[in-house]
């Protein structure tokens, strides 16, 4: 069980996700709840390729899971082998996203167990959302991704202007272009 270090988890957790890796290897994800608000956060997240929009659910398990976050997945040495672990390239953000996607073009599962870890979320900084987002469409072998995670960054970076924001602004912008110029592999 990989987590961050301001996850807890409910006292079942680690069996009931532990028991689904069992019955099923794959990716084994909780319901994350956010410690401040006490909200749901993410019960996994999709990729709309259209509009460039990279989230997390916080209603419903969608039917399609895409990806997972991060802070509290479950799997076994082999699909971490199979996957070649996380892509160091991410640093923080996306990373998560990265390795469920790798997981599914492998058609390995994520799976959604009843239970919950809870975190108080900070999210990403403007620089590292731009940037590991337009890395990771890049990534993908899908041009129409590129192009929308690509425009609604810089549609972000004008909103972000526009509300006299100007550091975040100045951050997400040099965060595409970084993006744009960090290696593939």
């Amino acid at each position: 069980i990989l987590f961050s270090q301001d996850v807890l988890l409910e006292d079942t957790s680690c069996e009931k996700m532990i028991k689904q890796l069992n019955l099923n290897p794959g990716i084994i994800f909780p319901t994350m709840k956010n410690r401040k608000n006490n909200k749901m956060f993410s019960k996994g997240g999709t990729i709309n390729i259209f509009t460039g929009k990279i989230k997390l659910n916080t209603k419903k398990v969608p039917n399609n899971i895409v990806w997972a976050d991060g802070s509290c997945l479950c799997f076994d040495e082999i699909t971490f082998n199979l996957l070649k672990g996380f892509n160091e390239n991410y640093f923080m953000y996306f990373e998560d996203v990265d390795f469920c996607l790798r997981a599914k073009l492998k058609n390995i599962d994520l799976i959604h167990v009843e239970t919950t870890a809870s975190q108080v979320p900070n999210g990403p900084s403007p620089y590292l959302r731009s940037k590991n987002s337009v890395l990771l469409s890049r990534r993908s072998n899908s041009k129409l991704l590129r192009m929308s995670v690509t425009k609604r960054n810089l549609l972000g970076t004008v909103l972000l202007f526009a509300k006299f924001r100007f550091n975040e602004s100045k951050n997400r912008f040099f965060g595409v272009i970084a993006g744009w110029k960090a290696p593939i592999e």
